[in-house]
């Protein structure tokens, strides 16, 4: 849910078709590569896999690490304060 920009929700932000915008700088993003369509993201957000079957939706949880903002892995790169 957040941009690899910055810290910003993609929830926040606007749909349309298959892409999501970032409310923020306008970072647009594929929701079915997590590829970025418009700068100034430069790295894919994380995606998983869904599937419906027997009209059910199963979402598989990918266990790439996401592609954090620089302002969130630095803060977690040191640590609590």
């Amino acid at each position: 849910d957040t941009c690899t920009h910055q810290d910003a929700s993609l929830a926040d932000g606007w749909l349309e078709g298959c892409e999501v915008e970032c409310p923020l700088h306008a970072s647009k993003f594929d929701l079915r590569t997590g590829a970025v369509d418009s700068p100034p993201a430069k790295l894919p957000v994380r995606t998983h896999e869904v599937v419906v079957e027997d009209g059910m939706i199963h979402v598989r949880l990918s266990m790439d690490a996401p592609n954090l903002p620089p302002c969130i892995a630095a803060r977690l790169a040191t640590g609590p304060a």
